[in-house]
């Protein structure tokens, strides 16, 4: 699909999509992302608008754009056991996501 000019991705894919809020929906957009080049391109085109004035700072506003504060929390980079955790429970790794792949482009 692409926008309403005729070229380039359709933002509209993306609607109701984000931020995902469990680990099914979480699951379930990765799988998008592996099978739909246009949902892909359009998250990479939507990604690309929100900025910040550090790096860190524009990372996290596109973690946020994608995913609750609660899921973050879910995850950490390697997929350790959390240094705050409270239940004793490993977290899921975030580094060989399909949307960390998009987020470092």
């Amino acid at each position: 699909m692409t926008s309403a000019g005729g070229s380039g991705p359709d933002l509209a894919l993306l609607q109701g999509l984000l931020p995902l809020k469990t680990y099914k929906e979480f699951d379930d957009f990765e799988q998008k992302l592996n099978t739909d080049s246009d949902l892909k391109q359009s998250l990479v085109q939507r990604l690309q608008f929100l900025g910040g004035s550090t790096v860190k700072a524009a990372v996290k506003s596109m973690i946020d754009h994608c995913m609750t504060s609660g899921l973050q929390y879910e995850y950490n980079w390697e997929g350790r056991l959390g240094w705050n955790t409270k239940t004793n429970t490993t977290k899921r790794g975030f580094k060989n996501t399909r949307l960390c792949e998009l987020l470092s482009r």
